[in-house]
């Protein structure tokens, strides 16, 4: 096989793609963008194929809305800061209620 082109998908997984692939893609009108989309959530069967169909476009489509609605709560918040040590979630809060300590408090620690 001779490989021509490399495309990342969500988990940053390089994958390379055929000159075939590539000449399917023009003739079939597919974007990278759909290509993408597909690999990203559709659902990978024994095969090899891996099938994005109506139903899976209806739920994806679903979560752009929620994600959507969530990112515009995000913006009326003036942003968020999540803090984390590692794998724990420490706190939260509004980025533009955020207040850098200064003087003699700047200093000082508290103690969980």
């Amino acid at each position: 096989m001779v490989y021509t082109a490399i495309i990342t998908n969500a988990e940053g997984v390089m994958m390379a793609k055929t000159r075939h692939i590539q000449a399917r893609m023009s003739q079939r009108g597919i974007e990278q963008k759909l290509l993408a989309m597909t690999l990203d959530f559709g659902v990978e069967h024994e095969n090899g194929r891996v099938i994005l169909n109506r139903q899976g476009l209806a739920s994806l489509m679903q979560e752009l809305r929620d994600l959507h609605q969530a990112a515009e709560r995000a913006v009326i918040k003036g942003g968020l800061v999540i803090v984390r040590s590692g794998d724990t979630l420490i706190t939260a809060y509004r980025l533009d209620s955020y207040r850098p300590m200064t003087g003699a408090g700047a200093s000082q620690q508290v103690e969980a």
